[in-house]
């Protein structure tokens, strides 16, 4: 169990945007559709479909595990000794607020030992979440 619980990271955010749900969202497609390869836009993304990254990530596969206009995006990728799932849900507070929680998960191969491992987890975690702070 101990081991179980070294090999996962998980961060999970939440924050709200002055924006109404279904431009937020919108919004979010197309960058996400220019991150994950420079050539796709917004309307190429569909649900179960499997994409090729650019060089910069080594041409990593990357699969839109589950996607629910205005509601869900949630996408899965492999490295050789990592499995990452990243998770945006979107919810309307009003006409024009919107509400993101963002979940990351990594499991790794190898459970992490020793202090410098633990102080790169931390880290990566902060990064993650201030990244996602300053973006909304």
């Amino acid at each position: 169990m101990t081991e179980e619980v070294r090999r996962i990271f998980k961060t999970s955010c939440k924050g709200n945007i002055a924006m109404n749900l279904e431009t937020a969202f919108s919004n979010f497609l197309e960058l996400a559709s220019k991150d994950i390869n420079g050539n796709l836009d917004k309307n190429d993304l569909t649900e179960g479909t499997f994409y090729v990254s650019g060089q910069k990530n080594e041409n990593a596969i990357i699969r839109l595990n589950e996607l629910e206009k205005n509601q869900l995006v949630e996408i899965l990728w492999f490295t050789k000794t990592h499995k990452f799932i990243r998770r945006l849900v979107f919810k309307e507070l009003g006409k024009n607020k919107t509400r993101i929680k963002f979940i990351d998960i990594c499991k790794g191969m190898s459970t992490v030992f020793g202090f410098m491992d633990n102080y790169k987890k931390r880290c990566t975690n902060e990064m993650l979440k201030n990244h996602f702070k300053y973006k909304c």
